[in-house]
């Protein structure tokens, strides 16, 4: 739906609502403390929404419960440095099919529980030093089909056994 405020209605509508999906559309963009009432929210979905191009600060507030983040096939350009605080229980995030060319490098600092990140399909050009310094249980990465031309040499030293994917389509330079 593309009603402005559908996401803050459902909580207040549905409020053990565990499961959120937006398919085909109906995201446009997600308005200040639309999930402070989701208390047992544990999974969000949102794909296929071509006018959903950000994910703004503190986006998720309130779903402190949340383990499946996936906004995938939509068209975000940009994520907030501050997006994921609040998401302590965050198992697995996937951005995959966006537009995003870059990241800031604290993005993942507030997911200590994090193992699984999926980026594929994106137009990442460089992997940032300590991107996932804090990010311990981390052990799978998904890059496939980035644009990445370098990867910081302390790029992997805070992670430990990583299932590390990458394709890169310009020469690689890890320096």
């Amino acid at each position: 739906s593309s009603i402005p405020f559908i996401i803050t209605q459902a909580f207040k509508t549905f409020p053990n609502l565990g499961n959120y999906a937006v398919l085909g559309g109906g995201l446009r963009r997600i308005q200040p403390l639309a999930f402070l009432q989701a208390k047992h929210l544990f999974n969000i979905f949102a794909a296929n929404n071509p006018d959903f191009t950000y994910i703004p600060s503190h986006a998720f507030v309130g779903a402190s419960k949340l383990q499946f983040l996936t906004v995938q096939s939509n068209n975000i350009a940009e994520i907030h440095e501050n997006a994921f605080i609040g998401l302590g229980t965050v198992v697995t995030i996937s951005v995959q099919r966006n537009q995003l060319r870059s990241l800031p490098p604290n993005l993942f600092r507030p997911l200590r529980r994090l193992t699984t990140v999926f980026m594929s399909h994106n137009f990442l050009e460089t992997l940032p030093a300590g991107m996932f310094t804090y990010n311990n249980r981390l052990h799978q990465l998904g890059l496939i089909n980035n644009r990445i031309k370098a990867i910081d040499r302390r790029f992997m030293e805070p992670i430990g056994v990583l299932n590390f994917v990458k394709n890169c389509y310009h020469k690689l330079d890890v320096g």
